[in-house]
């Protein structure tokens, strides 16, 4: 039997906060920078 996971979900209006603080790697790498950029 395989078990997953529980899925979190991420309210819309903390996505962004979240995704600056959580996602990519660390530390930022250019692609990465790219991405918060657009989120910014």
């Amino acid at each position: 039997m395989c078990i997953f996971p529980a899925v979190a979900y991420t309210p819309t209006d903390e996505l962004v906060a979240t995704m600056i603080g959580h996602a990519g790697a660390f530390p930022r790498d250019p692609m990465d920078g790219r991405y918060i950029l657009a989120l910014t």
